[in-house]
């Protein structure tokens, strides 16, 4: 600057906010990798599913809140303790909240575009729900969210390295996911709408 002339704060403030934003986007990238190079198995000890999802909640909500998206918990309180890695857990349900909310952040884009010309059609307001359950004598995590769904034909690559439906995407996240589930021994399974939303 020349002198006499001071920082401009909003500006200064707007930068500061992009550096720690993409900072961030940095590290989640990195953790992706590291995650899907990761050559040992899950620690496994016996933990409350409910305790980590409402850990993932409490780190997501602010985003989702900035976002205008509601994020829910329907945890079931009689769930009995199971064998998992807590870290590992966290890192595959925050990638599918993530996943829901950047869905839903799409979705907020485009309809916001459109109703530059046209009026929006009503819908119910963005939501994220991290539901637990017992289920044929099994713990069940759901993570639903009513955004614009997953495409048919891209519903059986969802889960392969390095695909993406996202135009930044690395295309490791749900890998990593599918990964954790299935060192804990585990299944999962998607259903998605167009339009109407999706399940995992």
């Amino acid at each position: 600057a020349e002198e006499g002339e001071g920082l401009d704060g909003e500006k200064v403030s707007r930068a500061a906010a992009v550096i720690l934003e993409e900072t961030q986007r940095l590290t989640e990238i990195v953790n992706v990798f590291i995650q899907s190079a990761r050559p040992q198995g899950p620690i496994l000890e016996k933990h409350s599913v409910n305790r980590v999802c409402e850990d993932v909640i409490r780190v997501m909500e602010s985003e989702c809140d900035q976002s205008g998206v509601t994020l829910r918990a329907d945890l079931d309180p009689d769930l009995p303790l199971i064998l998992l890695d807590i870290h590992l857990m966290f890192q595959a349900l925050r990638n599918l909240v993530r996943n829901a909310l950047e869905a839903h952040q799409e979705a907020m884009k485009q309809v916001s575009a459109a109703s530059e010309t046209t009026p929006p059609e009503s819908k119910d307001p963005p939501t994220i729900f991290v539901r637990t359950r017992l289920s044929a004598g099994a713990v069940t995590i759901d993570v639903v969210d009513n955004g614009p769904g997953i495409p048919e034909d891209k519903l059986d690559k969802i889960f392969e390295p390095y695909f993406s439906t996202k135009f930044d995407g690395t295309g490791l996240g749900l890998m990593v996911v599918y990964r954790v589930v299935t060192e804990h021994q585990g299944l999962i399974h998607v259903d998605s709408r167009p339009g109407l939303g999706t399940r995992f």
